[in-house]
């Protein structure tokens, strides 16, 4: 009741916490169990994308992210996803090719505005000071802690 989350809910939040402290086997398992269960829901499949970047498994983790693409509602994470994916992989140009794809489709993802930013500071510094500023106006928190210990008004 009240503030409580369902079951789904809290085994989603649970798979993330797993993901979060280093336990992606943890997080995995969870998420396939979610998935067994409810073969649709989408929210159980970014853990695992995570997960499996984590353990360095990137093709199972583009395998999950295309499978985000399959849904027209989560086209702009499974976009983020390969995002992420491609940029821990040291793909620049891909990383930033599905960053772009996600602010087509939400023009003020202060997440994605954030990657983005990381990946483009070495190539073009003041375009990923903009892009940091962005993202903290639209609430990124990484983005607005980096702009106040390097002094810049946003």
């Amino acid at each position: 009741k009240g503030d409580s989350l369902t079951y789904k809910g809290s085994m989603w939040k649970l798979a993330w916490v797993y993901e979060e402290n280093n336990q992606p086997d943890k997080a995995i398992m969870i998420s396939q169990q979610l998935l067994e269960m409810y073969p649709n829901y989408a929210l159980a499949i970014e853990p695992m994308i995570y997960a499996y970047a984590i353990k360095g498994e990137y093709e199972k983790a583009t395998n999950w992210a295309k499978k985000l693409l399959e849904m027209p509602e989560q086209k702009p994470n499974g976009y983020f996803c390969l995002g992420y994916i491609n940029a821990e992989q040291g793909r620049k140009t891909e990383a930033i090719r599905y960053y772009e794809k996600v602010l087509e489709i939400v023009p003020n993802n202060r997440n994605a505005l954030n990657n983005l930013s990381h990946i483009y500071y070495d190539i073009n510094r003041p375009y990923a000071i903009e892009l940091k500023k962005r993202a903290a106006r639209q609430g990124n928190k990484y983005s607005m802690n980096w702009l106040k210990e390097n002094n810049i008004d946003w």
